[in-house]
């Protein structure tokens, strides 16, 4: 059973002062200001419906555009490193917010503010710009995902390492030997009623199916355990987060032995299994230690209670958990490999659990010297992760 504290936590949080403050700390320290400032005045001066889907689009992909620049060049008024997530975390709630007080003269329904609010939230996550140019047919392509900031109740300054990864790679073209891969990345929200609404299915299905946009290699990553790199070896069907509210406050309040999959899901069995090259991925070196994880949570036929099995699910049982755990970011991965195990000619897939750098920030400050180190480590050795999950097979 699905319990919220309030619908649109998010926006309830910007909204308070303390969030407020600092939403603006961060859009300023990411030299974002010049966007929310900008926004509300191009929204006035629109006159006719046809133009608002236009402005909408074109404000959410220069966000997001902006950002991907950022993690690769120094700018002069940004505070903070390239490819923190925060900034654009931040930014497109205060646009969000704004884009939702706009009353335009011609008036708007809440089924076209809704359209409005989606478009312009999936062109500030990279979703409608996703491509790979012009690249030769012998590149490989590899789309590579991420995820907002979470847990902000109980550290609002929070940062998703998968999400700077995202925005560190998005573009990105490198020569790995003979071997040209290209990147596209988007980010997702924390947010089960996206998933309940197939956002997997949409953002990653074009990518995934036999056609002109199929890519080598799907790799899905979010914030995981402290010093290490986990590959995951097992994805599970149901939703198991084990007290983890999603961003708009909703947590699945149900037993272990009774966990439901995510509405909207196809068929398919209770787990599914990473395709990604895992022992040379394994073999990608740096400063955190990268560990294959193959344990589920499980409850085996004729029995009442889950077991945690080390090696992998036993046939016939019942998913509680895959080797990532039970909440969105498994999820995500069972959903891609369902997609995956249903195409002709399937890309390999699989989910990364990146280390949780710890920042530890006093009172006042967004980031600290350290933090930003560990995090750069991170991202980097990410990269060669995924570059092997390309490379391999």
């Amino acid at each position: 059973m699905a319990v919220s504290d309030g619908q649109g936590a998010e926006l309830t949080r910007l909204r308070s002062k303390r969030g407020g403050r600092l939403a603006k700390r961060f859009i300023d320290a990411g030299a974002l200001d010049d966007m929310t400032a900008s926004f509300p005045a191009a929204l006035a001066a629109i006159r006719k419906r046809p133009e608002a889907e236009l402005a909408i689009d074109a404000f959410g992909r220069r966000l997001w555009q902006r950002c991907v620049e950022m993690a690769s060049i120094d700018h002069p008024r940004r505070e903070l490193v390239g490819w923190d997530d925060r900034p654009l975390y931040w930014a497109r709630l205060a646009m969000l917010a704004q884009l939702r007080d706009w009353r335009p003269k011609f008036g708007a329904d809440d089924e076209t503010r809704a359209r409005w609010e989606r478009r312009f939230e999936w062109a500030s996550r990279g979703i409608t710009s996703v491509g790979f140019g012009s690249e030769p047919q012998t590149a490989r392509t590899i789309l590579v995902s991420g995820f907002d900031p979470f847990r902000l109740e109980g550290e609002p300054r929070a940062s998703n390492p998968s999400g700077s990864i995202a925005l560190a790679l998005d573009g990105q073209v490198i020569e790995a030997g003979s071997t040209t891969v290209r990147f596209a990345s988007v980010i997702l929200p924390v947010r089960y009623a996206d998933f309940d609404a197939g956002i997997t299915e949409k953002v990653f299905g074009p990518y995934i199916e036999d056609g002109p946009h199929r890519v080598d290699a799907v790799v899905t990553t979010s914030q995981g355990r402290p010093g290490q790199f986990d590959v995951e070896g097992f994805f599970g069907r149901r939703r198991s987060p084990d007290g983890t509210r999603d961003n708009d406050g909703v947590l699945i309040d149900s037993a272990p032995e009774s966990a439901e999959a995510g509405a909207g899901m196809a068929a398919g069995p209770e787990f599914l299994a990473t395709t990604l090259p895992v022992e040379r991925m394994l073999a990608a070196t740096g400063a955190s230690a990268v560990l294959p994880n193959r344990s589920v949570v499980e409850v085996v036929d004729g029995a009442k209670s889950p077991t945690v099995s080390p090696d992998g699910p036993t046939p016939g049982s019942r998913a509680v958990r895959g080797s990532g755990g039970g909440f969105l970011s498994n999820e995500i991965a069972y959903r891609v490999a369902l997609l995956r195990d249903a195409s002709d000619r399937p890309p390999r897939t699989g989910h990364l659990h990146v280390p949780r750098p710890a920042p530890q920030l006093d009172d006042g400050e967004l980031t600290d010297p350290d933090f930003d180190d560990e995090r750069a480590g991170v991202v980097a050795q990410a990269r060669e992760l995924v570059i092997a999950a390309a490379l391999g097979g």
